[in-house]
């Protein structure tokens, strides 16, 4: 359902998601770096946020220290979004994960039921609710 114009112009703004007295911590993957800060900037108001260019620097960061949501895009390079996903997953059991697509469609559409998806383009809202919903 699109914004209404309130929304637009003043969205409303969900509290901030706690994680025993702190900020929930989210890992951000896209391989386009405009997108994947664009994608901290609308969540750093309510979430530690750092960012990764590819899979295998977001595997660098998740092994550093725990994060508590990996959003990833699903078509990077080198390692797409699902490769990501199921290694970030053994290095860290209790992660949500979140995947960030334009499309989806028939293999990748079956892949992709078993996380949170989030379809590109989206807004600050959607996007904030999609993580929200990881608990």
């Amino acid at each position: 359902k699109p914004p209404t114009i309130e929304e637009a112009v003043e969205p409303e703004r969900p509290a901030p998601q706690e994680r025993g007295g702190d900020r929930r911590k989210v890992l951000v993957v896209d391989d386009d770096a405009a997108v994947g800060l664009l994608c901290t900037r609308m969540l750093e108001e309510h979430y530690e946020t750092a960012m990764a260019t590819s899979a295998e620097r977001a595997l660098e960061l998740l092994g550093d220290q725990p994060y508590d949501i990996l959003l990833t895009d699903v078509r990077m390079p080198a390692m797409d979004g699902f490769a990501l996903t199921e290694r970030a997953v053994r290095l860290r059991p209790d992660l949500k994960v979140v995947l960030m697509t334009g499309s989806l469609t028939g293999e990748l559409d079956e892949r992709a039921r078993a996380y949170a998806i989030i379809r590109k383009p989206f807004t600050t809202s959607s996007l904030q609710a999609a993580l929200a919903r990881c608990g």
